[in-house]
């Protein structure tokens, strides 16, 4: 169903483990570092959060969270590190809609932030196999700019690019603008509309 989640966990002699039996609505994942499991969860809440909860204490009733469920953000994707969390999160606000990716240092608590300056650039996470690995690799792209692949350096909060996108032609990105408008829908809700254009075109106010 993809309404509910149940994960089970391999321990000692191939014996299965029970994370957190299905319930209606309640979704989760999960990742694991050093004995302890981070899990994406809408537990008891309308939005998803981060909860933590040691391998041999799995009831939900035990989780305790780490990063709370807000109003007008969704958390799309994380990744645990030995000393850090990386969130991808998606803001929802009206008229602030953007993608952004949180990094926050597990033993300090203080948080650093990956925003994009494209007002359409998406985000997600490249595959991270070390926990132990000093740097975070993610893609970027947006309706200007092909998906690139960036490393994120923890100690320095440096980022530089790993590979870019093969161009084929003469293709200037500065030749182009981006932008993200907003429509008030019939009911009152404001909706999205992303367009691209060529940079020397001039739109009119209607």
């Amino acid at each position: 169903s993809s309404d509910t989640s149940e994960i089970h966990l391999i321990i000692d002699d191939g014996i299965l483990q029970l994370v957190a039996p299905r319930s209606p609505g309640h979704r989760y994942s999960i990742r694991g570092v050093a004995g302890q499991l981070i899990m994406l969860t809408n537990f008891q809440s309308g939005g998803f959060g981060l909860a933590t909860a040691t391998i041999g204490s799995t009831d939900p009733e035990n989780w305790r969270m780490l990063v709370s469920a807000k109003p007008d953000l969704v958390i799309e994707d994380f990744e645990v590190f030995d000393q850090h969390l990386v969130l991808v999160e998606l803001l929802t606000a009206p008229k602030k809609m953007a993608y952004q990716i949180r990094i926050i240092d597990r033993t300090t608590g203080n948080e650093d932030f990956i925003r994009p300056l494209e007002p359409t650039a998406k985000l997600r996470l490249h595959t991270n196999p070390d926990p132990a690995s000093p740097e975070l690799r993610y893609w970027v792209k947006s309706m200007t700019s092909p998906e690139s692949l960036l490393s994120y350096h923890f100690e320095d909060h440096n980022t530089h690019a790993l590979a870019g996108p093969l161009m084929i032609g003469d293709y200037d990105k500065k030749k182009y603008v981006e932008q993200r408008l907003w429509f008030a829908a019939r009911d009152g809700v404001q909706v999205p509309i992303s367009i691209v254009y060529q940079a020397s075109i001039q739109l009119g106010d209607n």
